[in-house]
């Protein structure tokens, strides 16, 4: 809208033969370079954030069975830690610490309902050291224990 405006205000004084009216083509002109180098830096501040989300999700993706440290995927991609932070706040509504747990209990549960393995040896797969604990968060989550979880899709 603004640049059309802009555009518009250029072509009725362009037309103008009068000294001011030139100048004044001039700054507009100026001014609609402007518009346009903020829009594309815009755009490039904004494909930079998804950048940097991307290889945070492949990151947190891989790192399920084990622990995950903020403070060395910053270092290893360049990044501030406070601006991963918060880019990654701002667009899922969720710390990086409660996402992983999220997708550590989703994995949980999905072995849960695979595989017959114990629920200590998925509580190691999943990133958790102490199946206690482990299961304690599962049931704050999912309302009952890995136990019981599972003999919900047990076949009868």
């Amino acid at each position: 809208v603004q640049l059309q405006s802009l555009i518009s205000q250029l072509e009725i004084e362009s037309k103008k033969t009068n000294k001011s009216s030139m100048h004044l083509s001039e700054a507009i002109f100026l001014q609609i370079l402007i518009l346009i180098c903020r829009t594309q830096q815009q755009e490039n501040k904004a494909y930079s954030d998804i950048s940097k989300l991307e290889s945070l999700f492949s990151a947190l993706n891989q790192s399920i069975s084990q622990e995950f440290y903020l403070a060395d995927f910053c270092r290893q991609n360049q990044l501030a830690v406070s601006s991963v932070r918060r880019i990654f706040k701002q667009q899922t509504n969720m710390t990086i610490a409660q996402y992983l747990q999220k997708l550590r209990l989703c994995r949980a549960a999905t072995l849960l309902r695979n595989t017959s393995e114990s629920v200590a040896n998925i509580a190691i797969r999943c990133g958790y050291s102490d199946s206690n604990y482990f299961s304690s968060v599962f049931g704050k989550t999912f309302s009952c224990t890995p136990t019981e979880y599972r003999s919900r899709f047990i076949k009868k």
